[in-house]
């Protein structure tokens, strides 16, 4: 799984510098939990990253996840507090494997009705966007489903499948304020997990579920 956390503001340019240069930003990666952080003129983006190749490494959970990003926008707040947020996002990658030939609607509820006249879908991209959620009238969301390759180490018997959900404001006027921010992304996260429970199945979500010992 990987986990994106970003905020496009307006053009910022350095205080006491030539106007005709831009600050374009860093870029930096740190480890436990492994993150890649950018910070350039006009956009924030935290991304969590598996600690190991998919699917190995562990899962940091939401609530390391909205720490750092609430650290990171405290970290850059002089430089962006007195701008405009247009566009803040929220996007999770979830890989699934499951048998080559398996019906996709059997494990995931926003697949199309298939065709008739064909028979063994070869490759496969679905991408839906919704204005607003009924519960969550500012926050929009896009789902999309496409094929990937499995880990190398399960052969040619099975079939990756990415689940990319990315939870975002569709209108400026939805965007939050810089110091709204953090709590923007909580109710983004309440929404993305309705929707993730909305696009599998139950035969999936049993798979999510903690293993007992």
């Amino acid at each position: 799984m990987r986990i994106s956390n970003h905020a496009l503001v307006s053009p910022h340019r350095i205080e006491n510098q030539d106007p005709d240069h831009f600050l374009w930003g860093w870029e930096f990666l740190a480890e436990h939990p492994r993150r890649l952080v950018t910070v350039a003129a006009n956009r924030i983006t935290q991304n969590l990253l598996r600690s190991q190749e998919w699917p190995g490494g562990e899962y940091v959970g939401w609530e390391l996840n909205s720490a750092s990003f609430r650290e990171l926008l405290t970290v850059v707040e002089p430089m962006f507090a007195d701008l405009t947020i247009r566009r803040a996002g929220l996007r999770y990658v979830n890989r699934v494997v499951i048998k080559k030939g398996a019906d996709l609607e059997d494990w995931f509820t926003v697949v199309p009705r298939p065709l008739q006249p064909v028979k063994k879908l070869w490759d496969f991209t679905f991408t839906r966007t919704w204005e607003s959620g009924i519960e969550f009238p500012q926050h929009s969301a896009t789902v999309t489903l496409t094929k990937s390759d499995p880990p190398h180490d399960m052969g040619d018997e099975m079939l990756g499948v990415t689940l990319d959900i990315e939870v975002f404001n569709l209108w400026v006027k939805h965007a939050p304020d810089f110091d709204a921010a953090p709590e923007w992304f909580e109710r983004a996260h309440l929404f993305e997990n309705v929707v993730f429970e909305s696009c599998i199945t139950d035969a999936l979500a049993v798979t999510f579920q903690p293993m007992e010992d």
